[in-house]
């Protein structure tokens, strides 16, 4: 314990990483109003920068106003730059120095205290850190003023063998008499001095953990500091007999298993809640004498508590969660998510560990209960899925929210969803393509058992789910990264990954999937979300990149046909088969024709990017998107999934409008044409047989750039960034007949895949004037379409004489053989030999136009819920009435007195469920506001 003027001080280095060893300060005891000289030694720490010169330092202060206690402030160094503020000078032996005035190199307010110095060094552009061991940031701690006194040498916790010396040094700001402590036992003093060395001989005091104390006995007080080692023996030697799983098995209400795969690690502790994050010889690891698996049984648990644990591994003592966790806490960003989402919490354990920590409860308390067992999926050539980011389609950014938009996109017709990743990700607020555990659900969307729930709801509506999974690498903060790191690579000892990425496209670190470590720790993954969450299959990204062949620098020959790639996948699909043998796989691949077909043709799904096509297309310009039907890739299986926009590409409408191509008296930049000119791309779209994608909100003609800035400039720097997100788009009528008109061609195609899914098809897909025809024995459909901004002659050629009827606009047409007329700009047509009535028929303007429509109702068409949309901008009474066509009321619903941000109620089901199919007219009346307009249910 620590007494007097040194408390805050000390209490500040326990509770930060120090790495005195990498960094140390001249003079040792310094204030935030003194000249220091920092010495970096790079054979330290992760030594990262062996050899290196000249090294810069990236620096700042953790002070008293950091929200944490690695936060921190002031920055200094231009990173990846030559910046002569922060160059430091060579020492020789790989040491190197920095001096400066501590408040004026930071430019530290007055009103700051400065509580530690924070570290990382790199070479002149960045490209190699040198970090602390493990790959954290070194912090160094400073005194606040008075005397001082500390140990230095060591200056925090050690493990050490039995067998071992540790060269002890404490010092003092000014001379006292100094005495230093092994437990009770006086083993080294010195009278009036500044300093005491000794050489402590372990083997003299055995096994077991031991705390020093360092006295100083000054004319102003008596100081003290205290470090722990711990003295070991040559270690727990035990066979696992169990055969444990890695990671973490419950083995009952009190009791759980650990296993760990770490070759070359020495050995491993077990902290956590149950120990209070102390190193406790009883919860050291054993090793099994055979393989490279350290494994530990912890019992008397409380069944009723969630525990908090990590690894702490060798003499470093590196810290790193379980990479199998379910849960973790962050100690970053865990604090910015609202217990609306993530309902109490466990609380990170500050103070007493750093980096992310593994979460278990060995009984779980609220088990989810499964409604809907019994769904079975789409056929993969029959799918209409709907890529979202949840972060971007909710400003609730919430499994609940998305499942309280599913009957818009039930409405819609699309039978799947594609999430991108929701396994934790680094940071809140991102595309999830950055994974650091990949068994555990985002906690910024809620919680597991939220994430289940939106499952379960989607089966309910007869749509699957489909995960977005990023495993073709990891980011920094996974621990099978950060067990072998050296502060920019993986190491040659990694089991998981490789030194350096095999091609030009990775992010991350990449993983080498022809080591067994990674062939277990995928079939873990990709089996996990299956069998626990009951996810319907996987989008896997990037899957070009699961290979071993190194192409870097020739991104062509990456593409080039690779059996072992294919062996890869194929050993990965038939794992997650194991668990479901109907799972839907799809591939983000883009190589060599001749390996994508062989893919398909072992059951895959594979993307097919079609956006610039459609996007040239929808602007006026020629273009050719035949490649989005698979046999026209001579592919015999339908496993092209055919998109016009995903999460990568540019946004059709943006281009339209910003780009699009302008005739004599029509423009596809005029918004209202532009919006024509999506539902125009649409109809020869989804009437191709095989599997389609849209990106959310496409169906509204989703405008913002996909590099829009929340400052509302447009920068590539922005790709990533949070969107606009814009429900009110239901409010316009132009986009509503959009969403219709996309609702209609869907519907169209899942009510006949007989006809839509023919392999009797013929597509004229070059040039302005586009046609298909699918033709089955007994029902045929045609696509007629004009892409010119100018009207053009249009001759179309019918499979079948006979009655046709247009779909696009209910008339009927007597064919023989074909149809010689003339389109005008952007006109389409789907003409069928069967008549059919369109679902959609939804027409606001057919209201009073003098009616403000400040709310309105979703989904709409509907075949079940209806939820009014009101955004209440201020508190006010709500009110929904519904009307027949004569005026007639037929149901009242008063929501009362509703909050400020209230949106999306829902009108009670049991009320909608006694009317007849048919149209109404709403009444929404919001205060003495009211909105009006027509409600169709199916």
């Amino acid at each position: 314990m620590k007494h007097g003027l040194l408390y805050s001080f000390l209490f500040l280095l326990s509770a930060l990483v120090c790495e005195a060893q990498v960094v140390t300060l001249n003079p040792t005891f310094v204030t935030q109003n003194d000249t220091v000289e920092v010495i970096f030694d790079a054979t330290q720490g992760n030594a990262a920068l062996v050899g290196v010169s000249p090294v810069y330092a990236h620096t700042g202060v953790i002070t008293n106003l950091s929200p944490t206690n690695v936060s921190w402030r002031h920055v200094q160094g231009n990173w990846g730059a030559v910046d002569p503020k922060v160059l430091m000078t060579s020492l020789g032996n790989n040491k190197h120095s920095l001096k400066f005035h501590i408040n004026t190199f930071y430019n530290v307010p007055s009103s700051e205290t400065v509580q530690s110095l924070a570290f990382v060094f790199r070479n002149a552009n960045g490209s190699i850190v040198g970090r602390a061991t493990g790959g954290g940031d070194i912090f160094v701690p400073i005194s606040t003023g008075g005397f001082q006194a500390s140990f230095t040498a060591p200056t925090n916790f050690g493990i050490y063998s039995v067998n071992d010396s540790i060269d002890l040094t404490a010092q003092t700001s000014g001379k006292a008499n100094l005495k230093i402590y092994h437990g009770s036992t006086v083993i080294a003093q010195s009278i009036d001095t500044t300093r005491i060395d000794f050489k402590l001989p372990l083997i003299n005091y055995g096994q077991g953990k031991f705390d020093l104390t360092f006295e100083a006995t000054h004319t102003s007080g008596v100081y003290r500091d205290t470090v722990s080692y711990l003295a070991r023996g040559s270690g727990r030697i035990a066979f696992d007999t169990s055969y444990f799983e890695e990671g973490i098995t419950i083995l009952n209400d009190s009791s759980i298993a650990l296993k760990l795969l770490a070759p070359h690690k020495q050995f491993i502790y077990v902290i956590g809640d149950f120990n209070d994050w102390q190193v406790q010889p009883e919860y050291e690891m054993f090793k099994s004498p055979a393989d490279d698996y350290f494994w530990l049984i912890i019992d008397k648990l409380d069944p009723l508590q969630e525990y908090a644990f990590q690894y702490y591994i060798d003499q470093d003592g590196l810290r790193v969660a379980d990479a199998y966790s379910e849960k973790i806490l962050d100690p970053w960003n865990d604090s910015y998510i609202s217990s609306s989402v993530y309902p109490n919490l466990k609380t990170y354990p500050t103070g007493k560990t750093s980096f992310p920590v593994s979460v278990f409860q060995t009984v779980d308390s609220n088990p989810y209960q499964w409604q809907n067992t019994g769904f079975k999926k789409p056929a993969n050539n029959e799918l209409v899925i709907y890529e979202l980011l949840i972060r971007d389609f909710d400003s609730r950014h919430t499994y609940n929210s998305v499942i309280d938009r599913l009957d818009y996109l039930d409405s819609l017709g699309v039978n799947a969803i594609e999430l991108m990743p929701v396994m934790e990700f680094e940071g809140n607020e991102s595309w999830g393509y950055n994974p650091m555990f990949f068994m555990a659900p985002d906690k910024y969307y809620g919680t597991k058992n939220d994430f289940k729930a939106l499952v379960d709801s989607c089966h309910g509506r007869g749509m699957a789910v489909i995960l977005d999974i990023a495993m073709n690498h990891a980011f920094g903060q996974c621990p099978l990264v950060r067990m072998y790191f050296d502060g920019n690579n993986p190491t040659s000892q990694s089991p998981w990954f490789n030194t350096q990425a095999k091609h030009d496209f990775n992010v991350g670190y990449d993983f080498n999937h022809n080591s067994n470590a990674t062939k277990y720790f995928t079939k873990r993954v990709y089996q996990h979300w299956v069998k626990e969450y009951q996810v319907d299959g996987y989008r896997m990204d990037l899957s070009k990149g699961y290979t071993q062949k190194n192409t870097l620098g020739n991104v062509s020959a990456w593409g080039q046909y690779d059996a072992a790639r294919i062996a890869t996948l194929q050993r990965i699909k038939n794992e997650v088969e194991e668990i479901d043998s109907t799972a839907i796989m799809i591939l983000e691949h883009f190589a060599d024709n001749s390996e994508e077909i062989e893919l398909s043709n072992r059951g895959f799904l594979l993307w097919g990017n079609e956006n610039h096509q459609y996007n040239e297309a929808s602007m006026g310009y020629s273009s050719n998107f035949g490649s989005v039907y698979h046999q026209n890739r001579s592919w015999t299986k339908p496993g092209l999934v055919g998109y016009m926009e995903s999460h990568d590409e540019e946004r059709l409408m943006y281009k339209n409008l910003n780009f699009g191509k302008v005739g004599t008296g029509y423009s596809t930049k005029d918004i209202s044409t532009a919006l024509d000119r999506m539902a125009l791309d649409a109809a020869f779209f989804f009437t191709i047989p095989g599997p389609k994608m849209l990106w959310q909100f496409g169906e509204l003609g989703y405008d913002y750039s996909i590099n829009y800035c929340p400052n509302g400039t447009i920068d590539p720097s922005c790709r990533v960034s949070n969107k606009p997100i814009r429900w009110d788009y239901l409010k316009d009528q132009d986009r509503l007949d959009l969403y219709s008109e996309y609702g209609n061609i869907i519907k169209l195609r899942n009510q006949f895949p007989n006809v839509f899914q023919s392999t009797n098809v013929t597509t004229s897909l070059t040039g302005f004037v586009k046609q298909i025809s699918l033709q089955t024995t007994d029902s045929s459909a045609v696509v007629a379409g004009n892409f010119d901004v100018a009207s053009q002659a249009v001759s179309i050629n019918f499979p079948k004489n006979g009655w046709w009827y247009d779909y696009t606009t209910g008339d009927s047409l007597l064919i023989n053989a074909k149809l010689d007329t003339t389109f005008t700009a952007g006109e389409y047509h789907i003409y069928l030999n069967f008549k059919v009535a369109r679902p959609y028929n939804v027409s606001l303007r057919e209201v009073d136009e003098n009616v403000i429509h400040q709310a309105s109702v979703f989904p709409n068409p509907s075949a079940g819920s209806v939820f009014i949309n009101v955004n209440l901008a201020s508190t006010a009474t709500v009110m929904f009435e519904l009307l027949d066509v004569t005026g007639k009321s037929l149901l009242k619903q008063d929501f009362g007195l509703m909050a400020k941000g209230q949106d999306n109620l829902l009108v009670d089901k049991f009320l909608l469920e006694k009317l007849k199919p048919g149209v109404y007219f709403y009444k929404i009346s919001v205060g003495t506001d009211v909105s009006l307009g027509k409600l169709i249910l199916q």
